[in-house]
């Protein structure tokens, strides 16, 4: 049962950073009005993730238990491998900002920079500040609140239904 924590463990640490890179990854991508959408969607697939992977990870402890391996051992190699598999062809495929983008065709490239530079003129207002000055921003830590607050919801639910 140690091996459990501490690969659950692990499988926590691995992924602490994903929601919010993957937040950063979409401001390359997308305008500003659409940003708060694209976070939403990107979002409802908590739930959803909840909805499919119980009843997939209960089957899976449950019907698995090949080589004297018990369930959860399968559990963590069947849904960690496709997991690793798209990790890393996310990392061989996906360009970091749609300059880089290969798989785009160059007018659609050439699209999507130029309404994201447009974008970007139209805010002329929005001021970068330091890492430290924003963590201190009373707005940044109400907003900090409401996440934290909405992440023991959610995390309480999944960790503890049935």
């Amino acid at each position: 049962m140690t091996q459990l924590y501490i690969l659950r463990f692990l499988l926590g640490a691995a992924k602490a950073g994903f929601f919010p890179g993957i937040v950063v990854y979409l401001t390359y991508w997308f305008r500003a009005k659409k940003w708060a959408t694209t976070v939403a969607l990107f979002t409802a697939a908590i739930p959803v993730s909840y909805i499919i992977g119980t009843p997939l990870s209960t089957w899976i402890m449950d019907n698995f238990h090949w080589l004297q391996w018990s369930g959860w051992r399968w559990t963590l190699v069947l849904e960690g491998a496709p997991a690793l598999i798209g990790g890393v062809l996310c990392f061989v495929y996906l360009a970091d900002r749609p300059k880089d983008a290969k798989w785009l065709k160059p007018e659609e490239r050439d699209w999507l920079l130029a309404e994201l530079e447009n974008d970007k003129r139209a805010r002329p207002n929005v001021k970068h500040i330091g890492t430290f000055k924003a963590l201190a921003s009373p707005k940044v830590l109400y907003l900090s609140f409401i996440y934290f607050v909405y992440q023991c919801g959610s995390l309480g639910v999944g960790y503890w239904m049935p």
